[in-house]
């Protein structure tokens, strides 16, 4: 088991409302750019508990729960993300780390010689 807490950051790459109404033969799709009232920086914590089935190079599942703390809308102050994330981390190459560093050999320095 393991647990994880800490800042996440992130940027704004489009911002766009799309209003897509279907009617009987007639399709009407409206997209509104919005860029501008919409902050472009994102910013908040994250909390998260998770289970890593092997020690090293395993497989693990965790959730995770983000609260933002920037304001997504510049003009309104109600209005801040939060989410709820469920994970599955496949860790690549991990073993062929791991095993790279048991080969390497310890070289112990005897740090009271004269």
């Amino acid at each position: 088991m393991y647990v994880e807490a800490g800042p996440q950051f992130g940027l704004r790459y489009k911002a766009y409302v799309e209003y897509v109404n279907e009617a009987v033969g007639i399709d009407t799709r409206i997209r509104q750019d919005n860029k501008d009232a919409i902050n472009p920086i994102e910013a908040g914590a994250g909390m998260g508990i998770g289970y890593r089935f092997k020690k090293i190079g395993g497989l693990s599942v965790g959730l995770t729960y983000f609260q933002g703390l920037v304001n997504v809308y510049k003009e309104n102050s109600k209005t801040k993300n939060n989410s709820i994330f469920l994970k599955l981390n496949l860790p690549i190459g991990a073993k062929k780390s791991a095993k790279k560093i048991e080969e390497e050999p310890v070289i112990k320095t005897d740090s009271l010689s004269d």
